[in-house]
């Protein structure tokens, strides 16, 4: 499994024997200070996911990753699943076309909400789940 821990004075062991034998991404194990594992997780790995389709409706899986892209090809809604408070996902938007996307529900800052994008123009939105509601941060003229 390799050395689980770089830190200066923390305890350095290659294996642990409840660990799966295979290597799966994203995996790590929590150990206290005596080197014993307390128990290991899956994590999302921040690698973008593309999304589809291109306009339309959108569902964006918390699940699957923190980090989207979005080739915007027209007016698109997005949509949450799986969504969980103290997380939160960003989308980068690189437009084909003209259009604006929405996001139902989400609250962002007066001013700072999505609008239109024409082709060319990348922009990101993050949205945030404090456990209550969702808010959105947009940002948007990259290049």
């Amino acid at each position: 499994m390799g050395n689980l821990s770089d830190r200066a004075g923390a305890p350095k062991f290659d294996s642990l024997s409840d660990t799966p034998s295979t290597k799966v991404a994203g995996q790590f194990v929590k150990a206290n200070a005596g080197g014993t594992a307390l128990e290991y997780e899956l994590v999302k790995q921040p690698s973008a996911i593309g999304l589809t389709p291109t306009s339309g409706a959108v569902a964006l899986d918390w699940d699957a990753s923190t980090v989207f892209s979005h080739a915007l090809a027209g007016n698109t809604t997005f949509t949450s699943a799986n969504q969980s408070g103290g997380v939160s996902i960003s989308v980068t938007f690189t437009a084909t076309a003209t259009g604006t996307p929405t996001f139902p529900g989400v609250v962002f800052p007066a001013g700072n909400t999505p609008d239109e994008l024409t082709s060319g123009q990348i922009a990101v939105v993050t949205l945030i789940d404090d456990g209550i509601r969702m808010y959105g941060v947009w940002s948007r003229d990259f290049a």
